[in-house]
């Protein structure tokens, strides 16, 4: 298995007249691929999943590997609120190689606990490729508790998990409890430096689309500083990016995202699928104004 840690993109989706834009999306990828990003997740949150066919998701990951070869790692989002479902789709990712799934907690339908480790074990049990968890509550209406998360990390075939929840202290107490190559990578911008601080192994990022190369400095730093330089780092990100990260999530990602991209000229069109619509055009001064602090503008 490969190494899934450091700084990994979730990778959105760039739409012209409702069609994927193959132009737009090869300009995010040489400008990924630029900035070093240590590897991508394609088909998660951010790529607009429930709104991609599955053509579109095994065009986009043909698109992924060939840009950027062996250069670094393509984690496969599956998730859904069908187990059956998400085992298809698990099949697929195995056909395309992927090197691991990402499995969302199913939503909607909000399962107790023991419902969700069923859920996981089958996949986990049925699927070649190794499997991370996504904790993501706040979209999911549900998320693991800490008690089934120690028993699915227990399971060979579950590597890790992206922990989207925001919740520091839930991060940590997997940090301390959990087999240290279980892997914990944070899902939650936010947060994500500082949950590395405590130990976890990477960001599944979404403002790594435009800030890959600072985030995979700070990241260096707050791996390998003293504890007061790790402070500082925090401190920096924080004072430096507060604006930005606001801005870009004043709406439901990725619709900030993808007008930041606009803005910078790597997308053609902010445009997103239905029920999606475009950032506000007070929103969008705001994130242009944001840009311009940082001089990404």
């Amino acid at each position: 298995m490969k190494n899934l840690s450091g700084i990994i993109t979730a990778l959105t989706t760039p739409f012209i007249k409702g069609e994927l834009d193959q132009i737009s999306f090869k300009r995010l990828l040489e400008l990924q691929i630029k900035e070093k990003v240590d590897g991508f997740v394609v088909n998660g949150t951010t790529a607009e999943s429930p709104c991609l066919f599955e053509k579109e998701v095994e065009i986009i990951f043909h698109w992924v590997k060939e840009e950027i070869k062996e250069k670094s790692f393509i984690i496969l989002g599956v998730g859904g609120n069908c187990t059956k479902k998400t085992l298809e789709s698990i099949k697929m990712a195995e056909n395309l190689k992927a090197d691991a799934v990402l499995t969302v907690v199913p939503y909607y339908n909000k399962p107790p606990q023991r419902g969700l480790v069923k859920h996981f074990k089958i996949l986990a049990d049925r699927s070649q490729l190794p499997v991370i968890l996504y904790n993501v509550p706040a979209r999911t209406g549900i998320g693991l508790s800490l008690e089934s998360i120690l028993e699915l990390s227990r399971h060979p075939n579950i590597k890790g998990i992206k922990e989207a929840s925001g919740d520091l202290d839930l991060g940590q107490k997997l940090i301390q409890q959990t087999e240290n190559d279980f892997i914990i990578l944070s899902g939650d911008d936010d947060t994500g430096l500082e949950l590395c601080a405590l130990g976890a192994k990477g960001i599944i990022s979404v403002v790594s689309h435009i800030l890959g190369e600072e985030l995979k400095d700070l990241f260096q730093r707050v791996k390998r500083g003293t504890t007061k330089e790790v402070k500082q780092t925090l401190n920096e990100y924080r004072q430096k990016y507060e604006s930005l990260l606001k801005n870009i999530y004043c709406e439901s990602n990725p619709i900030g995202i993808k007008m930041a991209l606009t803005l910078l000229g790597v997308f053609s069109s902010s445009e997103l699928r239905s029920p999606l619509v475009n950032l506000g055009v007070e929103e969008t001064k705001k994130l242009k104004t944001s840009l311009q602090e940082i001089q990404l503008l």
